[in-house]
């Protein structure tokens, strides 16, 4: 990640940890969310996603991200079986699922994102070097 974008990361972990600590939940949930689209393999920014978003599938796509990164975190395992139990004791069964392997809509949103500063920052670049 160029230096630019993990200051950037960086900024925002903390905008939303101030955020979060005055009991702003939805700035904070913005500015990690944008944090996320910066460093979608961050631990951390799921971990405080985590905190702050309203749904059982929010959580559920968190978790899942959380242990993609860091399959040992044990609290997200513990956190995700219990939202799984949860769930069945109100839920249809769930479908039959396909042996593809499904993205979370947050990580791929997430993942989007960086891609496209990247890709940004790198057209950046090359404009900065065409001009000198």
């Amino acid at each position: 990640m160029p230096q630019t974008l993990s200051t950037r990361f960086n900024t925002l972990m903390q905008a939303g940890q101030t955020a979060y600590e005055h009991g702003d939940w939805k700035r904070a949930h913005q500015m990690w969310r944008y944090a996320a689209s910066i460093d979608p393999f961050n631990e951390k920014v799921w971990i405080a996603l985590l905190q702050v978003v309203g749904t059982d599938e929010d959580r559920r796509a968190c978790l899942e991200n959380i242990l993609a990164i860091n399959p040992d975190n044990r609290q997200a395992k513990k956190q995700l079986a219990q939202l799984q139990h949860d769930g069945r004791r109100f839920a249809m069964p769930p479908p039959a699922r396909s042996t593809k392997i499904i993205m979370p809509n947050l990580l791929r949103r997430a993942i989007d994102a960086g891609i496209i500063a990247a890709i940004l920052a790198l057209l950046l670049v090359l404009l900065r070097l065409l001009g000198q």
